[in-house]
């Protein structure tokens, strides 16, 4: 099935705390974490894994994570003919 998504691409950057802060509070420990998201690229690799033909149509930045991206498109079979940046 040929699929094509529109839709959104970027790096999630999460702080992973033993609880929500306090109002003024400062956690020191935290675990930082980077992730790949966004709704339109999480669909593309949802859609590519079941089988589909997935192109991904979307815009990234022009900074470090952009080629981190594309070829993590790339790997999961999604055609980036149409990734702008």
């Amino acid at each position: 099935m040929k699929i094509i998504v529109v839709g959104s691409s970027n790096i999630d950057m999460v702080a992973q705390v033993s609880h929500l802060p306090a109002p003024g509070e400062t956690i020191g420990k935290a675990r930082f974490l980077q992730t790949l998201g966004g709704k339109g690229a999480n669909q593309a690799v949802a859609a590519a894994r079941l089988g589909g033909e997935v192109t991904f149509i979307t815009s990234l930045g022009n900074d470090m994570y952009a080629g981190l991206l594309k070829e993590h498109f790339r790997e999961e079979g999604i055609i980036t003919d149409y990734i702008l940046g």
